[in-house]
């Protein structure tokens, strides 16, 4: 059994924010958990862009989209590099490589599907990276010494 992916974020709850539609992350991950080893539709690409939403503001986690594409040939290393800016592999930080392997992933054509455990498995290290929730801390504990990360503050939206 397949399901598209864009039917799969339609299910979720939309939060209105200025010009985009943010999804929650927890509510999408319960969602890929319970279609689990469903096989996920995938088109040509999608960008999902983390967000922290919550009362104090809204933070963009652009370090940290995640890329889902559908390619001829696998091209990780291209996607690195286009996305460093960077000439050559090895001119890339391993720690910005080891990162990028975790929210990236590819269909190599002629497979237009993913399974459901590896998108779960990109929003889980978004969810609970330290470099995540240390990146949105010290956004927000400038503003409120009082901060505290909650994962339920974490939303998306779908380019």
């Amino acid at each position: 059994m397949n399901i598209e992916l864009a039917t799969l974020i339609n299910e979720l709850t939309k939060l209105k924010n200025i010009n985009e539609d943010l999804y929650n992350l927890t509510e999408f991950n319960e969602k890929l958990e319970m279609v689990d080893s469903i096989s996920i539709s995938i088109g040509d690409s999608y960008v999902i862009l983390p967000f922290y939403f919550c009362d104090k503001g809204t933070y963009e986690i652009h370090w940290c989209e995640l890329t889902v594409k559908s390619v001829d040939t696998p091209s990780f290393e291209d996607h690195v590099l286009e996305k460093t800016g960077r000439g050559k592999i090895n001119e890339v930080n391993e720690a910005i490589v080891e990162r990028m392997k975790n929210i990236y992933l590819e269909i190599v054509q002629p497979e237009t599907t993913l399974q459901s455990s590896s998108i779960m498995k990109c929003v889980s290290y978004i969810k609970n990276s330290e470099e995540v929730i240390e990146d949105i801390t010290s956004a927000f504990i400038r503003y409120d010494k009082q901060f505290q990360f909650d994962e339920n503050c974490l939303y998306f939206a779908v380019y």
